[in-house]
């Protein structure tokens, strides 16, 4: 956390000194410092720039810091040692400690946010000039970044937006987690100096593993959502997220999922609660350990001791305009019966 600080003075204009006497009852001394900062909760509106009352309010405050012999008080970095003595109007980095008799520790100065701050600011003043000083340290100090904008404008086309340039494209990956993974990735890159169109040509020329939410349209107007590849209680979650989004009837066939140690059960027993919730119409499980899913579905859950018989209800039970999710971990090997209802639509 970056402040800026001012030493506390009195009416004399002359810093205060606080005694202090620590537990082996040596009297020290300490000086409050003003520091300057914003709420990690409120945001300068940098298109307004305006900054509320309540972001304003939670930037002005006191705290305590030791002074030496000579009155002049110092960082402590704890990872290089380093000391430095602090000085008025300087950008300095604290740390926290909660429970401590004083909490905030500065531990190092920050003298290239301090010349930015006064380059800006020939004087910070006092608590009167503050309110029409904030707006502009904020900007100059905390708030220098230039922001890519990232917008989902229907199921698989993206916008991103930075500084002036701006660009389009379609995204050839499924599900809102792939979205935000393919946010992150041009984050990073356009961090790393990478051009907007660049990064458009790599995202929308990007083809997802096999297996990996692959769509498979069927005769009967029947969907396969093929993302067998592997499986984790988060990943279902996210997969059964992307089939609650197609219009049509929907069913999961779970397989289980491997190495989860004790919680294995209530993993399994969560994806089937969450496939209810979702909209889901049937749950299919094959597996010791899926099976819990499909107990806790309910009326509509299906376990299946074998694949002959799984294969025989995926023969007979399946309504057209119907979409089926089929997941689970590598060991459960399902891409089985995702080729057996391919093989069987062609027949």
């Amino acid at each position: 956390k970056y402040f800026l600080v001012e030493f506390g003075k009195n009416e004399n204009n002359q810093y205060i000194l606080l005694p202090y006497t620590d537990e082996s009852g040596v009297v020290k001394q300490y000086t409050y410092i003003t520091i300057y900062t914003t709420s990690s909760n409120d945001s300068y509106n940098k298109r307004t720039g305006k900054v509320s009352n309540k972001t304003i309010k939670k930037i002005f405050q006191k705290i305590e810091v030791p002074v030496n012999d000579n009155k002049d008080t110092f960082t402590n970095d704890p990872l290089s040692k380093k000391v430095e003595k602090i000085e008025d109007d300087t950008i300095v980095e604290f740390s926290y400690k909660e429970g401590e008799r004083f909490p905030w520790v500065p531990i190092r100065n920050r003298p290239e946010k301090t010349e930015r701050y006064k380059k800006h600011n020939d004087y910070f003043g006092n608590y009167e000039n503050f309110l029409s000083k904030v707006k502009q340290i904020i900007k100059n100090i905390f708030y220098e970044t230039n922001f890519l904008y990232i917008k989902k404008i229907n199921n698989n086309t993206v916008e991103l937006k930075y500084l002036k340039y701006k660009e389009s494209f379609k995204l050839n990956l499924n599900g809102e987690h792939n979205f935000f993974n393919s946010a992150c990735a041009a984050s990073i890159a356009i961090s790393l100096g990478i051009s907007l169109k660049d990064i458009k040509k790599k995202l929308e020329t990007f083809r997802p593993v096999s297996s990996r939410l692959k769509m498979h349209k069927l005769d009967k107007s029947i969907t396969i959502i093929d993302d067998c590849y592997n499986a984790n209680p988060s990943s279902f979650k996210a997969a059964i997220s992307f089939l609650s989004s197609v219009n049509e009837k929907k069913l999961v066939l779970m397989g289980d999922m491997v190495e989860l140690g004790n919680d294995a059960k209530k993993f399994h027993t969560e994806i089937g609660e969450y496939a209810k919730a979702h909209g889901v119409s049937k749950l299919l499980s094959i597996g010791s350990y899926s099976k819990f899913a499909s107990d806790v579905f309910g009326k509509e859950g299906y376990h299946f001791e074998n694949s002959e018989r799984l294969k025989s209800f995926l023969s007979n039970s399946i309504d057209p305009y119907s979409c089926i999710l089929i997941k689970g971990s590598r060991s459960s090997k399902l891409e089985e019966y995702v080729e057996f209802l391919k093989n069987r639509s062609n027949k």
